[in-house]
Order: structure tokens, then C-alpha cells, then sequence
């Protein structure tokens, strides 16, 4: 998988894709919106992305998938 939503100086994670809104994670006050979800800040989509591909690696493992 590629890491483009970790590099903070990807153009998928400038503020041209604020949204206006505070990130939803509980005590965060960054802004929220990436090119990957409108709803998180660059932080916190990063970790949220990186749950998603551990998830389904794992799923992909125990179905036999080659990565």
C-alpha cells in the first residue's frame, strides 16, 4: 500500500480539502478533511487508513491471499 495519506506534504492532505469542520475523533481540534475522508484530520485518517489495510490484510491472510 502506498503511504501518500501518512506524507503530511502530499497534496491529498493540504487544507484544500478542509472542510470547515473539527475532526470527529474525541479531544481533537484539528481541522478535518483529506482527499480519503472529510470527516478526520491528517492525523487521525492516517491511523484510521492504517486500521483499515491491517484489517483487510488480515482478512486477505486468512483466506490464503498472496500479498
Amino acid at each position: 500500500m502506498a503511504d501518500l495519506h501518512r506524507d503530511p506534504n502530499h497534496p491529498g492532505n493540504s487544507p484544500k480539502h478542509h472542510t470547515g469542520n473539527k475532526c470527529i475523533e474525541s479531544g481533537c481540534d484539528r481541522p478535518a478533511g483529506t482527499a480519503w475522508g472529510p470527516h478526520w484530520c491528517y492525523l487521525h485518517n492516517a491511523e484510521r487508513i492504517e486500521r483499515i489495510d491491517n484489517s483487510l490484510s488480515k482478512i486477505a491472510a486468512d483466506f490464503g491471499a498472496n500479498q
